[in-house]
């Protein structure tokens, strides 16, 4: 084959691959929506016929004998669609299906004492625009449809009695009319918008603050079809009823309308969707209301309500409340609330609130509330509140109060509290407050406060300024005291050591040293003290140490134990004296032990001493301790 053959074929098949493409591309106006001008001047009806098929492209399908061909038709169409053509030529006598590119036409009989099916446009009064996603229903029956993108609605209806007819659209007024089995089938609405226009070409729109539907759109995971949103966007006043039964969503006594529809009560043997409950409601796998709900609501799976709700609501898996919620709440893993909680609420997992939250929460895990709480979080890991809080947290690991709060925090771990709150807090590991704190703070290894009014209880206590008093191993405190201590005794000669915490109650950790040439004795020392202030630059100072003894590479339970009293004199601003008298105890723990005779010599006389049967030495003596003391 030629190369200039093959390359022809290759263009036609590109061009036909592009034309197929675009073809389905395109978004096609189905037949009997295609807009059209045609007029017909006494020409029979088959002709009639084909006229429209030229001027819409497309063609009918029907079988000879449905309707009479001959019958002269004599009118004119400006821009009206294919529908509304046929609807004026047939007057419902002939049911018109779209198929693809084709329009079928079949008899339409009227039969009475049977159901019967109207259908036709609903279009705004004053423009004559069709109007998409309208509620058209019966009054008695509730049977409903809702009109298509191009404002054409199908309704089905009992051909035995006369029906009342109520037409409704967000931003227009309800429109009702009489339907009777003898009426023609074709019937088109009119709906008179709420709001005037303003230019034939505008129309102002309000959205309508009781728009439900709005709510449910955070709910990413639940899908409503078209039909059900339009259905829940157009009642601003619900349909009242006693009860509904469900199987499903659609497949109850309510039908389409069930999301509109408040009932006493529900009963949905799978899942359900109504607009409200005002007693009781039970679902064997879910329960979905638009709006209210009082007093009971029980699933097997889980709730979603949309409105207030009050009562006692129990789900198998979770709740979820888009307004709030007053009563009790249980959910096998969660409870979502978006607004305020006035209750209990249980979670098998987690509890959520977005609005304030007054009452008790107990989670499996965590309680989050992301407004005012007010009440009690118990939390198998974590509490969580976000904003002002009166509230006592029981967290399994952590607790958490941001902003503002007065709380009682007991957590396994960790307790955590925002600036300018008061209370107290209890962590197995450590407590933060931030700065302006007016409490107390136990922990057991770390409390850390940047301004606290109260005191600290733990191993290591950290702030930035403190007024109380910090109880533990170690304090620190930048607006405290942590002074460089060098000092000599009777019993040590040499010692360093430093003082931290604050003046009224203090923690020193010091070493010292006794080398001789027939000695050498080293001591590792803690101990705790307090000071009382005479004036700016003198003290009186109280401490109570302990000092662990060893010699000769000998380690032993021997210790010196001492309470000093010194009196400080501040000579600058960083350095000050002390010196003053101090009550030992020396305790050896076997005195017969061949290097226990060395730590004997470092006391300089005895008051007292004494021998017990298993070998423990006591001895008591009164010394002395002079240092100088740096920052």
């Amino acid at each position: 084959m030629e190369k200039g053959v093959i390359n022809r074929i290759r263009t036609v098949l590109l061009l036909f691959i592009l034309q197929f493409s675009t073809a389905f591309g395109q978004e096609v106006t189905p037949p009997l929506e295609r807009k059209v001008t045609v007029s017909f001047d006494a020409i029979q009806l088959k002709q009639a016929l084909q006229k429209i098929e030229l001027a819409a492209d497309f063609s009918f399908a029907y079988k000879t004998g449905v309707f009479d061909e001959k019958m002269l038709i004599n009118r004119a169409y400006i821009n009206k669609t294919v529908r509304e053509i046929l609807d004026d030529i047939f007057q419902g006598s002939i049911l018109m299906i779209g198929k693809g590119n084709y329009i079928l036409l079949k008899a339409n009989p009227k039969t009475e004492g049977s159901e019967i099916t109207i259908e036709g446009y609903v279009m705004n009064a004053q423009t004559k625009e069709k109007i998409p996603f309208a509620t058209v229903y019966e009054t008695q029956t509730l049977s409903s449809a809702v009109s298509d993108e191009y404002g054409h609605y199908v309704l089905k209806l009992s051909g035995e009695n006369q029906s009342l007819i109520t037409a409704k659209k967000n931003t227009f007024q309800d429109t009702n009319l009489i339907f009777n089995p003898t009426d023609s089938r074709v019937v088109s609405v009119f709906l008179q918008p709420t709001n005037p226009v303003i230019d034939s070409s505008i129309t102002v729109e309000t959205i309508d603050s009781t728009n439900f539907l709005t709510r449910f759109q955070r709910l990413k995971w639940l899908k409503f079809t078209e039909e059900r949103k339009a259905n829940m966007s157009n009642f601003k006043d619900f349909i009242q009823q006693k009860g509904q039964f469900s199987l499903l969503p659609k497949l109850g006594t309510n039908g389409k309308l069930s999301s509109s529809t408040t009932v006493d009560y529900s009963f949905n043997l799978l899942g359900g969707v109504v607009g409200g409950v005002r007693k009781f409601e039970l679902a064997g796998l879910f329960n979905i209301d638009v709006d209210t709900v009082q007093y009971g609501q029980i699933a097997g799976l889980f709730n979603v309500v949309g409105g207030h709700q009050s009562g006692v609501q129990v789900a198998g898996l979770f709740n979820s409340n888009l307004s709030d919620f007053k009563g009790v709440q249980i959910g096998g893993i969660s409870n979502i609330v978006n607004k305020g909680v006035y209750g209990i609420q249980i979670g098998g997992i987690a509890n959520k609130v977005k609005g304030d939250f007054y009452g008790i929460q107990i989670g499996g895990i965590v309680n989050y509330n992301h407004e005012k709480t007010t009440g009690i979080q118990v939390g198998g890991i974590s509490n969580f509140c976000s904003k002002n809080s009166n509230v006592i947290q029981i967290g399994g690991i952590s607790n958490f109060s941001l902003e503002r709060s007065k709380a009682i925090q007991i957590g396994g771990i960790y307790n955590h509290v925002a600036k300018n709150s008061s209370g107290v807090q209890v962590a197995g590991i450590a407590n933060y407050a931030e700065k302006n704190y007016t409490g107390v703070q136990i922990s057991g290894i770390l409390n850390k406060a940047d301004s606290l009014k109260g005191s600290q209880i733990g191993f290591i206590n950290y702030s930035n300024h403190i007024t109380g008093i910090p109880i533990g191993f170690l304090s620190f405190s930048k607006s405290g005291i942590h002074q460089l201590e060098i000092a000599t005794t009777e019993s040590l000669p040499i010692q360093i050591g430093l003082k931290t915490g604050i003046p009224a109650f203090y923690n020193s950790l010091f070493l010292g040293g006794r080398f001789t040439s027939s000695q050498t004795i080293f001591g590792l020392g803690y101990g705790i003290g307090s000071s009382v202030k005479l004036n700016d630059r003198n003290r009186f100072c109280f401490d109570l140490q302990s000092v662990y003894l060893v010699n000769s590479a000998h380690f032993d339970e021997n210790y010196l134990n001492k309470f000093t009293v010194t009196y400080q004199f501040q000579v600058k601003k960083k350095f000050s004296v002390a010196i003053g008298p101090s009550l030992n105890l020396l305790t050896i723990r076997n005195i017969h032990a061949n290097s226990s005779n060395e730590l004997k010599q470092i006391t300089p006389y005895s008051l007292y001493e004494k021998t017990t049967v298993n070998g423990r030495f006591n001895q008591l003596w009164i010394g002395g301790t002079v240092a100088i003391q740096l920052f």
